[in-house]
Protein backbone atom coordinates (compact mmCIF):
# COMPACT_ATOMS: atom_id res chain seq x y z
CA UNK A 1 0.00 0.00 0.00
CA UNK A 2 2.71 2.29 1.04
CA UNK A 3 4.71 2.37 -1.95
CA UNK A 4 1.59 3.01 -4.32
CA UNK A 5 -1.07 4.40 -2.46
CA UNK A 6 1.32 6.36 0.22
CA UNK A 7 -1.51 8.64 1.47
CA UNK A 8 -3.56 5.62 2.49
CA UNK A 9 -0.78 3.99 3.77
CA UNK A 10 -0.04 6.61 6.46
CA UNK A 11 -3.65 6.78 7.74
CA UNK A 12 -3.67 2.38 8.12
CA UNK A 13 -1.07 2.60 10.01
CA UNK A 14 -1.56 5.54 11.99
CA UNK A 15 -4.86 3.39 12.71
CA UNK A 16 -3.22 0.69 13.58
CA UNK A 17 -0.72 2.04 16.36
CA UNK A 18 -2.24 5.05 17.64
CA UNK A 19 -4.83 4.01 20.09
CA UNK A 20 -7.31 6.81 20.75
CA UNK A 21 -7.01 9.04 24.32
CA UNK A 22 -9.94 8.28 25.96
CA UNK A 23 -10.64 6.97 29.24
CA UNK A 24 -11.46 3.45 30.03
CA UNK A 25 -15.52 2.90 31.54
CA UNK A 26 -14.16 3.64 34.77
CA UNK A 27 -12.71 6.52 33.89
CA UNK A 28 -9.24 6.19 34.28
CA UNK A 29 -6.87 6.63 31.19
CA UNK A 30 -4.00 4.52 32.70
CA UNK A 31 -4.38 1.94 29.54
CA UNK A 32 -4.09 5.08 27.19
CA UNK A 33 -0.87 6.60 28.70
CA UNK A 34 0.82 2.94 29.72
CA UNK A 35 2.30 2.94 26.25
CA UNK A 36 1.52 6.51 25.48
CA UNK A 37 -1.34 5.89 23.47
CA UNK A 38 0.48 3.12 21.44
CA UNK A 39 -0.53 0.07 20.93
CA UNK A 40 1.04 -3.12 21.73
CA UNK A 41 4.07 -4.06 19.25
CA UNK A 42 6.41 -6.87 19.22
CA UNK A 43 9.40 -4.14 17.74
CA UNK A 44 12.02 -5.22 20.59
CA UNK A 45 14.64 -4.34 20.63
CA UNK A 46 13.69 -1.27 18.08
CA UNK A 47 16.13 -0.38 15.41
CA UNK A 48 15.82 1.83 12.67
CA UNK A 49 15.13 -0.99 9.81
CA UNK A 50 11.71 -2.04 11.10
CA UNK A 51 8.77 -0.87 8.85
CA UNK A 52 7.29 1.06 7.56
CA UNK A 53 8.86 4.03 8.89
CA UNK A 54 12.22 3.77 6.66
CA UNK A 55 11.13 2.35 3.64
CA UNK A 56 8.15 5.14 3.38
CA UNK A 57 10.45 7.94 4.52
CA UNK A 58 13.00 6.46 1.29
CA UNK A 59 10.23 5.86 -1.03
CA UNK A 60 8.07 8.88 -0.49
CA UNK A 61 9.87 11.38 1.85
CA UNK A 62 7.12 13.79 2.42
CA UNK A 63 4.37 10.77 3.79
CA UNK A 64 7.19 9.50 5.59
CA UNK A 65 7.60 12.65 7.62
CA UNK A 66 4.28 13.22 8.25
CA UNK A 67 4.02 9.72 9.70
CA UNK A 68 6.66 9.97 11.63
CA UNK A 69 5.74 13.32 12.77
CA UNK A 70 2.29 12.39 13.35
CA UNK A 71 3.00 8.80 15.50
CA UNK A 72 5.66 11.22 17.45
CA UNK A 73 3.09 13.48 18.44
CA UNK A 74 0.02 11.20 19.30
CA UNK A 75 2.65 10.06 21.69
CA UNK A 76 3.45 13.22 23.30
CA UNK A 77 0.14 14.51 23.22
CA UNK A 78 -0.38 11.35 25.64
CA UNK A 79 3.28 12.18 27.66
CA UNK A 80 1.36 15.87 28.23
CA UNK A 81 -2.54 14.35 29.04
CA UNK A 82 -0.34 11.42 31.56
CA UNK A 83 2.11 14.56 33.36
CA UNK A 84 -1.18 16.50 33.91
CA UNK A 85 -3.95 14.03 35.11
CA UNK A 86 -1.83 11.24 36.75
CA UNK A 87 1.53 13.45 37.62
CA UNK A 88 -0.25 16.58 38.77
CA UNK A 89 2.50 17.91 36.88
CA UNK A 90 2.02 21.20 34.71
CA UNK A 91 4.18 20.74 31.69
CA UNK A 92 5.54 24.40 29.46
CA UNK A 93 6.08 24.15 26.03
CA UNK A 94 9.49 24.92 24.54
CA UNK A 95 9.84 27.72 21.80
CA UNK A 96 12.12 27.13 18.97
CA UNK A 97 12.27 29.93 15.96
CA UNK A 98 12.31 27.93 12.61
CA UNK A 99 12.83 30.61 9.76
CA UNK A 100 10.24 33.02 10.43
CA UNK A 101 7.89 30.58 12.54
CA UNK A 102 7.79 30.10 16.40
CA UNK A 103 7.37 26.36 16.96
CA UNK A 104 6.25 25.30 20.28
CA UNK A 105 7.53 22.03 21.68
CA UNK A 106 6.61 19.67 24.55
CA UNK A 107 8.66 17.29 26.62
CA UNK A 108 11.14 16.92 29.25
CA UNK A 109 15.08 15.30 29.21
CA UNK A 110 13.56 11.25 28.78
CA UNK A 111 11.16 12.57 25.56
CA UNK A 112 14.40 14.39 24.43
CA UNK A 113 16.01 11.01 24.12
CA UNK A 114 12.86 8.96 22.89
CA UNK A 115 15.14 7.61 19.53
CA UNK A 116 17.87 6.34 21.42
CA UNK A 117 17.29 2.94 22.94
CA UNK A 118 16.22 2.11 25.70
CA UNK A 119 13.94 4.87 26.54
CA UNK A 120 10.93 5.39 28.16
CA UNK A 121 9.35 5.70 24.40
CA UNK A 122 6.93 3.09 22.76
CA UNK A 123 8.70 0.70 20.25
CA UNK A 124 6.74 2.24 17.72
CA UNK A 125 8.17 5.58 18.71
CA UNK A 126 11.31 4.64 18.68
CA UNK A 127 11.61 2.80 15.55
CA UNK A 128 10.04 6.04 14.12
CA UNK A 129 12.32 7.86 15.77
CA UNK A 130 15.85 5.70 14.86
CA UNK A 131 14.84 5.50 11.51
CA UNK A 132 14.21 9.20 10.83
CA UNK A 133 18.18 9.89 12.08
CA UNK A 134 18.87 7.20 9.77
CA UNK A 135 17.23 8.47 6.89
CA UNK A 136 18.60 11.87 7.86
CA UNK A 137 22.07 11.23 7.99
CA UNK A 138 21.29 9.37 4.67
CA UNK A 139 20.22 12.70 3.37
CA UNK A 140 23.10 14.67 4.41
CA UNK A 141 25.59 12.37 2.77
CA UNK A 142 23.64 12.62 -0.71
CA UNK A 143 24.10 16.32 -0.30
CA UNK A 144 21.07 17.58 0.66
CA UNK A 145 21.37 21.13 2.51
CA UNK A 146 21.36 20.88 6.55
CA UNK A 147 18.94 24.09 7.10
CA UNK A 148 16.50 22.90 4.75
CA UNK A 149 16.53 19.22 6.07
CA UNK A 150 16.10 20.43 10.13
CA UNK A 151 13.30 22.91 8.68
CA UNK A 152 11.23 19.82 6.65
CA UNK A 153 11.44 17.74 9.77
CA UNK A 154 10.27 20.44 12.37
CA UNK A 155 7.95 22.28 10.71
CA UNK A 156 5.22 20.81 11.83
CA UNK A 157 6.30 18.99 14.82
CA UNK A 158 5.57 19.26 18.74
CA UNK A 159 7.95 17.07 20.37
CA UNK A 160 11.65 17.94 22.11
CA UNK A 161 11.83 14.51 20.50
CA UNK A 162 12.19 15.63 16.82
CA UNK A 163 14.89 18.36 18.04
CA UNK A 164 16.83 15.32 19.75
CA UNK A 165 16.84 13.91 16.51
CA UNK A 166 18.03 16.88 14.59
CA UNK A 167 20.85 17.44 17.55
CA UNK A 168 22.25 13.82 16.82
CA UNK A 169 22.26 13.73 13.24
CA UNK A 170 24.21 18.01 13.79
CA UNK A 171 26.84 15.94 15.77
CA UNK A 172 27.63 13.15 13.63
CA UNK A 173 28.01 15.85 10.53
CA UNK A 174 29.27 18.96 12.73
CA UNK A 175 31.12 20.07 9.60
CA UNK A 176 27.88 20.68 7.54
CA UNK A 177 25.13 21.09 10.39
CA UNK A 178 26.96 23.75 13.14
CA UNK A 179 25.19 26.90 11.42
CA UNK A 180 21.90 24.76 11.16
CA UNK A 181 21.69 23.54 14.38
CA UNK A 182 22.76 26.67 16.46
CA UNK A 183 19.39 28.81 15.56
CA UNK A 184 17.58 25.13 17.10
CA UNK A 185 19.06 24.47 20.26
CA UNK A 186 20.11 28.24 21.47
CA UNK A 187 15.68 28.46 21.98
Amino acid sequence: ICKHLPEIGVEVILRALCAKLEPDPYGSYHSAFMHLGMRFTHWNPPTYYKDPFLGLLNLHPDHGLNLVNRVVSHATVAWKMREELEGNNKPLPQTIILGDREIELWGDHLVYRWFRYPSVAPDPVCVALMALEYWMNKQLQAGENPDDLFHRVLRDANSVALVGVCTSVALAHMDKCQNAILPIIEN
